[in-house]
């Protein structure tokens, strides 16, 4: 089960309703959000994949998305993934 740290200081279980924002430590590490300290003075420059893209493939093979036309509001089905991990 994936667990977030929250404001209370304590961990608590992904609900499927709430939306999260989140900073990976690739994101980090290249100086997001101006953040230069690590990115101007680290040793090694390799940091592997880039979390964007290991997170995009990720939603992109597990989560179906589509738009409805009419009402233009995006409809997330379930994460099979999600869901198979549910039933284990």
């Amino acid at each position: 089960d994936v667990h977030v740290f929250v404001k209370t200081g304590k961990y608590e279980a992904l609900k499927d309703e709430k939306t999260y924002k989140f900073v990976t430590i690739s994101f980090i590490a290249n100086g997001g959000d101006n953040f230069t300290e690590i990115s101007l003075n680290k040793q090694n420059h390799h940091v592997g994949p880039d979390s964007k893209d290991v997170i995009k493939a990720f939603l992109k093979e597990n989560v179906i998305t589509e738009v409805d036309v009419k009402t233009k509001k995006t409809i997330v089905n379930s994460c099979p993934y999600c869901e198979e991990k549910k039933q284990q």
